[in-house]
């Protein structure tokens, strides 16, 4: 049976207590939403539209995707791309050795690239000008899909910030509120924090009561 292969890219928010970056929440994100985004756009079947990563590495392709997802561009595309994070013109082949001419875009606030190859042949019919209304498009909607995962993202810390917070009363030995997120394994530590802080002000106001009766008796006793 082959070996099924499944490609996803990391997503890492910042978990800030405090005014500080105490950890990060690190989500998977299957390659799949990106590819359906380059799909909906609905490019002409002879571009070749990819949405790649820092290092170059496809992670949407709007030509036979299943083949080429995960593959590295061409080592002189990503030396080009590593020079500049500027959005340019290049001449190039693609990964099946077709003559184009490429537009490389940069998506906002991330190192990823959004490469638009059009062939030699098509070019003169095609205002590149168009092509770079398509890539700033593309581009953007990448911009909005991570804003929406990392919106997603912050409201799974939510409840980890909670449950942090629950230990910082519980180790002050204060007694803790119960509120449930609807989120089977935080509710169920929760309610044990719970419990446990009830439990610890139950023994210590126990403790306290008898060290008194034990003060006053010995006090009793030596009056």
């Amino acid at each position: 049976m082959p070996r099924l292969q499944r490609y996803d890219f990391m997503m890492q928010v910042p978990v800030v207590v405090d005014g500080k970056t105490r950890y990060h929440l690190v989500l998977g994100i299957h390659v799949g939403i990106l590819q359906r985004l380059v799909q909906r756009q609905q490019f002409p079947a002879t571009w070749s539209v990819n949405v790649t990563d820092r290092n170059g590495r496809i992670a949407a392709r709007s030509r036979d995707p299943g083949h080429y997802v995960g593959m590295l561009l061409r080592e002189q595309t990503r030396r080009r791309l590593a020079a500049t994070t500027r959005n340019f013109f290049f001449d190039s082949k693609t990964l099946e050795g077709v003559p184009v001419r490429t537009l490389a875009s940069t998506v906002p606030n991330s190192q990823w690239r959004v490469l638009i190859s059009i062939p030699n042949a098509e070019v003169r019919r095609v205002p590149l000008e168009a092509a770079a209304l398509l890539a700033a498009m593309m581009a953007l909607l990448l911009v909005l899909a991570v804003a929406v995962g990392r919106w997603f993202a912050r409201r799974a810390v939510a409840p980890v910030e909670y449950l942090g917070r629950c230990a910082d009363r519980l180790a002050d030995g204060e007694e803790i509120p119960y509120r449930p997120y609807g989120l089977e394994e935080v509710d169920t530590v929760a309610w044990r924090m719970v419990e446990a802080s009830k439990q610890i002000r139950r023994s210590k106001r126990e403790l306290e009561h008898r060290v008194n009766e034990a003060i006053l008796a010995t006090e009793q006793a030596q009056g």
